[in-house]
């Protein structure tokens, strides 16, 4: 059956909405994620509505928050603004915290309606098989484009797939779950290793607290993943960024302030010795200069 002329207008809403936007880290506009993943959701059974709500499922978050939803909802329907509602895991200018929001969307999509985990699935694969090409061309470069790098990438999707699988697989779950564990195979690879397995990197916390440091928030729904070992990407990473250009900084800070660049709402002991290694590495490696003992600031 052909689509009417909503599928025409949401195409070309999604096109003017998203014209000037293009794909993190490649230039590729924007849209084409748009039609993929419409593409997905109806190849895979998707409804016309389902459909629509692929093209328009980023616009909200991505351009004007809740006003774009309502203006959707009036062009075409509650049922697509639902979908679209659902697969928007924000509709704030300044984003809150990347760990927060990230664990509420996958705890919101235990929940959500068969229509929103198509699409919301459909979106993630659509990502996922990008970021599975670029590993193989670009290699370990391109973990710098997400927020939380190599670290928080694997440990996002591996989860998505847990909790789609959760709540019932389908061919686009199965896919998903394929094309995230070749990205944790090639991502191992690439580390020296002989593969990765995100989900060991962020459990679901169990009712006990033993084991745990005092310090760690005992109140979210899963475990940030611990900092890998020192001189890895993301600690180094994480250091370098909270170091003022130019300028000293007290060593405390500069840990504190890391550890929350990490996703880590407190400085806690395990992290801060990570931090502390890293911090003593880099110093080693002449990237690094001391001041006096406790203000660092990079080397010019």
């Amino acid at each position: 059956m052909a689509y009417s002329k909503s599928f025409d207008d949401a195409l070309l809403y999604a096109v003017d909405v998203h014209r000037d936007q293009v794909r993190k880290g490649s230039g590729i506009p924007y849209v084409t994620h748009l039609l993929g993943v419409a593409s997905i959701v109806g190849e895979n059974g998707g409804s016309e509505d389902e459909v629509i709500a692929g093209l328009l499922h980023d616009a909200p978050e991505d351009h004007g928050g809740i006003e774009r939803l309502e203006d959707i909802r009036e062009r075409f329907g509650d049922r697509v603004a639902e979908i679209v509602d659902g697969c928007t895991d924000t509709y704030e200018e300044d984003k809150p915290e990347w760990w927060g929001r990230k664990r509420a969307y996958i705890t919101h999509l235990a929940d959500a309606s068969e229509s929103v985990r198509l699409v919301s699935a459909a979106d993630k694969l659509h990502n996922a098989r990008a970021i599975l090409a670029d590993l193989r061309t670009s290699g370990e470069g391109l973990w710098g484009r997400f927020t939380r790098g190599r670290t928080g990438t694997l440990w996002y999707y591996r989860e998505l797939v847990k909790t789609f699988r959760a709540s019932g697989a389908n061919a686009v779950v199965e896919e998903l779950d394929r094309v995230v564990g070749q990205i944790e195979t090639l991502a191992g690879q690439a580390k020296g290793d002989p593969g990765v397995d995100a989900a060991t990197d962020a459990r679901a916390l169990s009712g006990s607290s033993q084991g745990r440091d005092p310090g760690e928030s005992q109140d979210v729904l899963f475990e940030r993943p611990a900092p890998e070992a020192p001189g890895s990407d993301d600690v180094m990473q994480a250091l370098h960024a909270c170091i003022p250009d130019g300028e000293g900084v007290e060593r405390d800070k500069l840990f504190m302030d890391a550890a929350r660049e990490l996703g880590y709402p407190k400085l806690t002991k395990k992290v801060r010795r990570t931090l502390n290694k890293a911090l003593n590495t880099e110093n080693n490696a002449g990237r690094l200069t001391t001041d006096w003992e406790r203000v660092w600031k990079p080397t010019s």
